[in-house]
């Protein structure tokens, strides 16, 4: 029919249907929640290890002659040495060499 939008009326139902089919995930087999699906049954809260890495701001083994944190092995605060202060303190995660002025 003129001015109808194709597919025709009659076969869009068909359609659909053959198209709903088409696009529907397979579920886990049996149709239920079976292992691997989801998470476990019947287990506790998930407990997840101590944050550790590169930027911890555990205390010091040694502070130098200004109170800052000496830090060996790790990258030197750029504040620190260009100005010899420090606004982080014992919190900076940063090596702060003895002898700055």
């Amino acid at each position: 029919e003129p001015g109808r939008p194709f597919p025709p009326k009659s076969s869009q139902g068909a359609l659909a249907a053959a198209l709903a089919g088409a696009m529907m995930l397979p579920g886990p087999p049996g149709g239920g929640g079976g292992p691997g699906y989801g998470p476990a049954k019947g287990t506790g809260p998930v407990t997840l290890p101590p944050r550790v890495g590169p930027y911890t701001t555990a205390a010091p083994n040694e502070v130098n002659e200004n109170g800052m944190p000496i830090r060996p092995g790790k990258e030197q605060c750029l504040l620190y040495l260009n100005t010899g202060a420090c606004p982080h303190g014992l919190q900076c995660i940063f090596d702060h060499p003895r002898g700055v002025r």
